[in-house]
């Protein structure tokens, strides 16, 4: 698994999920009158959403790896 970056870079990245997330929920509750930029918001929203539910499950892919590294 060497394809897979360290846990900071990882943990990094659920961190900028979380703040995605969270820009795109206050952007487009700001901007309902403006279809346009709500909808930019949206698709922040939903990068971000998809990077929060990646990142956990590539921490615990590449921690098992190392686990199954340890054991042979």
């Amino acid at each position: 698994m060497t394809w897979l970056p360290s846990f900071s870079k990882l943990f990094l990245i659920f961190i900028t999920s979380v703040v995605l997330l969270f820009v795109g929920n206050v952007g487009s509750m700001e901007n309902l009158n403006n279809y346009t930029l709500s909808s930019l918001f949206g698709y922040v929203r939903l990068i971000g959403l998809a990077m929060l539910l990646l990142s956990p499950v590539l921490m615990g892919i590449k921690f098992f790896a190392r686990l199954d590294r340890k054991a042979n």
